[in-house]
């Protein structure tokens, strides 16, 4: 039951739209499908026509591009994608459990453990933003069980290349993938291989060359393709130090605080004493529950390296996240996903071996019932969320099919989602405004260049606008518009293509 909890709300989770926590969460979460198009619009990994912010080569582009090309650009081509990886990243964990423990039960229990972080905001950004993050974690999983294949000489030859394809897709991904991965695997197991007195054994030292060569060549695969793409390298400018006062409040305050909301416990102006207080308060104790399980449930004394390394290069993928989290110029929650999913990882693994020493199984009992009530937030919460949200952005597809608009522009780049709707019948830019020119600008960023030029056969472009946007906009919008109409989420603005050139900078 505790496996079949947790399976079900994560596949409820695929095909929701889930809030996330960021307004940009709702483009992001289904921005693999524009790259979807963009690969396959070019026949190639990178289009060089597409502009990106950053690439990730091997990523949702390649999951969902079989879906696009079938169903076409839509929601349903997203979900599905998001589900293919939901099932690669639960195929790669049933492995690993099936080297940790040979009853059945104990494997479900142990995978359950793990995919509890489908309940956070982790599991939100994970299964519906396929980038760094969810690639860097299945590599982890999947080096992982390869290296103890082969550390116990079973069948080392399938799991050196296994091993190789895994760290190949992790760096070909990029230096921030391959960090999340191979690097804390490479430490891990020749610090294990160290103590153990076995750094010399022959298929150890061939699994450590597997790792740093598959590495380099992904590095490599990946610095060529990102030259041939039209990139803004703003990913780069994530990597740039802070300063150390913004070092000392995100070590001491923020890392706390965006802790917390990661399990989505934000509680300001809840009743304690109400349903919604007490299930605050089951948030609360989900988060310290999870670091302070390894803590409480004391391991076997009794040395076992399979689960030393896999500790080892957890704490290490957390100590990447947290440096990144601290140090960068740029903290955000997401800097602490693989960071709290290694302390997943770590925690499933106390938990598993706890009762398969002879532990209480009553804390498993205590287990389903903590994953059944957050369940209730899939149920209750997530589901009808989605469906409210669908239903208004549903509202502006169907104001722009009804007044035959198949092309225009809108403010925020969450309205992407009349697209997917659309089945990509109606095209949306993103546009920002120069108030030192009174004019409109097609963003460069995530788009095709001649996009940013004067749209060729239509007669007519829509602009979509949110309420409480700068009243200079909505004034100036409504100077040139021939027709306003409420759209319940936003304002569509409907103008005469003879427009475009006095409201817009081309190029």
């Amino acid at each position: 039951m505790f496996f079949i909890a947790v399976l079900i709300s994560a596949i409820l989770l695929v095909f929701s739209f889930s809030i996330g926590i960021y307004d940009y969460d709702v483009y992001d979460y289904i921005e693999g499908v524009f790259w979807a198009e963009a690969t396959l619009r070019s026949a190639s990994i990178i289009n060089p026509d597409y502009l990106y912010y950053y690439i990730v080569p091997f990523g949702s582009n390649l999951i969902m591009a079989p879906f696009v090309l079938l169903l076409g650009s839509n929601l349903l081509a997203n979900q599905l994608g998001m589900l293919v990886y939901f099932l690669i990243y639960l195929f790669v964990l049933y492995r690993l459990s099936c080297l940790l423990y040979k009853e059945t039960w104990m494997r479900f229990v142990f995978c359950a453990m793990v995919s509890l972080f489908v309940f956070t905001y982790v599991g939100d950004n994970l299964l519906h933003h396929l980038l760094i993050y969810g690639i860097g974690f299945v590599c982890l999983l999947g080096e992982l069980s390869c290296i103890i294949e082969i550390h116990r000489h079973h069948h080392v030859g399938r799991n050196l290349i296994l091993l190789s394809v895994f760290c190949l897709w992790s760096a070909a991904n990029g230096i921030a993938s391959a960090a999340l991965a191979n690097v804390p695997i490479l430490l891990a197991a020749v610090f294990c291989a160290y103590r153990s007195s076995s750094i010399r054994d022959r298929e150890r030292l061939i699994s450590f060359l597997a790792v740093i060569a598959s590495t380099l060549l992904g590095l490599l695969v990946y610095k060529y393709l990102d030259q041939q793409a039209i990139a803004m390298d703003k990913y780069q400018k994530r990597f740039m130090f802070a300063d150390t006062d913004a070092i000392v409040s995100n070590l001491f305050h923020d890392l706390w605080v965006d802790y917390l909301k990661i399990f989505y416990f934000d509680p300001q102006g809840v009743p304690v004493f109400s349903l919604q207080g007490i299930y605050m308060l089951i948030k609360l104790f989900f988060a310290l529950l999870i670091p302070t399980i390894p803590v409480v449930l004391k391991r076997s004394s009794q040395n076992n390296e399979d689960r030393d390394l896999i500790i080892y290069a957890s704490q290490l993928a957390f100590a990447v996240c947290l440096g990144q989290y601290v140090f960068m110029q740029t903290s955000i929650l997401r800097y602490l996903m693989n960071g709290v999913l290694s302390l997943f990882v770590i925690c499933s693994l106390s938990f598993t071996d706890h009762l398969h020493q002879g532990g209480n199984r009553l804390l498993l009992l205590g287990m389903c019932l903590l994953a059944l009530l957050l369940s209730y937030k899939t149920l209750f919460y997530t589901l009808p969320y989605h469906q409210s949200n669908m239903q208004e952005y549903a509202r502006i597809s169907e104001v722009l099919d009804d007044h035959g608009l198949t092309y225009g522009y809108s403010l925020k780049r969450h309205y992407k989602v009349v697209e997917l709707l659309s089945d990509s019948e109606i095209r949306d830019s993103v546009i920002g405004y120069e108030k030192n020119r009174i004019k409109f600008h097609v963003k460069k960023d995530r788009i095709y260049p001649e996009e940013r030029h004067k749209p060729e056969d239509v007669d007519r472009f829509y602009i979509i606008s949110e309420p409480g946007s700068d009243p200079a906009i909505d004034a100036f919008l409504e100077s040139h518009c021939i027709e306003k109409i409420d759209a319940g989420l936003a304002t569509v603005y409907i103008f005469d293509i003879k427009e475009w050139d006095n409201m817009f900078n081309e190029g």
